[in-house]
């Protein structure tokens, strides 16, 4: 085992039973824990635009926006969001568009991209039973996890190499297989459910988290680094651990809506 392989389990050893004892708890401490990996992880992509030195005022107030939007009541209008985001995003350029305009547009563009894709995409999970987050969890961590060791291992053809030059075709059918075998077990055996939807529903969260994985990773080859950050021994930062979980919990959630997992 290399060095960096045990670095990864060893990481994942201590992080898997917080976020499992957070999950059960749910409530306030769910809400607390997803705060601050929302923060963290914030303050990860804003650091691939800005220097964060010379952007404290714009860090901390897009930081108190992303908490704030993941403390919002369950009763609050999901349509009334993407309003009071344009308004802040207009807000913010007329304040600074006097100094430089271009400079102010970036600013807002990268401020607001941010908010859309940590803490916009993570709030459906707060609204989730405990037994959809597990579901959605373990499929995100087995495809993740079954897709780099078999992609290591068997390697051949690349997915989309201009995007993400390691991911191969093996991989991926890996991490899809791992993760129908992993949650449908799961559905079944803890909570009950349809052996068939169960797999269909694993199915849609696994391709959405291969989705989410290279969606950050074409963010990162934009951007012409290798990892988001280095919080994570073995993994890299906190982005990069929660990148295939930022689409699987919407699209998990759209997908519940229509076709419930728990009869």
């Amino acid at each position: 085992m290399t060095p960096a392989h045990r670095q990864r389990i060893l990481t994942a050893l201590v992080l898997i039973p917080l976020l499992a004892a957070a999950v059960v708890a749910g409530g306030t401490p769910l809400r607390l824990a997803v705060s601050l990996v929302a923060a963290l992880a914030l303050g990860e992509y804003l650091a691939m635009f800005w220097d964060l030195r010379k952007r404290r005022l714009a860090l901390g107030l897009t930081l108190g926006a992303g908490i704030g939007l993941l403390w919002l009541p369950a009763s609050w209008p999901e349509g009334a969001t993407a309003p009071l985001l344009t308004l802040a995003a207009g807000t913010t350029f007329v304040l600074r568009s006097g100094k430089d305009a271009s400079q102010a547009a970036h600013d807002v563009l990268v401020a607001l991209s941010a908010l859309l894709y940590v803490p916009v995409l993570l709030r459906p999970g707060l609204e989730l039973p405990s037994l959809d987050l597990g579901f959605i969890l373990l499929g995100t961590i087995s495809t993740d996890t079954a897709a780099f060791y078999v992609g290591s291992h068997l390697g051949g053809p690349k997915l989309w190499p201009r995007v993400s030059p390691k991911k191969t075709w093996s991989g991926s059918l890996g991490g899809l297989a791992a993760c129908m075998a992993v949650c449908t077990a799961y559905a079944v055996w803890i909570g009950g459910a349809d052996p068939g939807r169960a797999a269909l529903m694993a199915a849609v969260v696994s391709l959405a988290a291969q989705g989410g994985d290279l969606m950050e990773s074409a963010i990162k080859r934009w951007r012409n680094i290798k990892d988001s950050g280095n919080m994570l021994p073995g993994h890299g930062g906190i982005l990069d651990r929660i990148d295939s979980l930022l689409t699987a919990l919407p699209v998990y959630a759209l997908l519940a809506h229509f076709l419930p997992l728990w009869t």
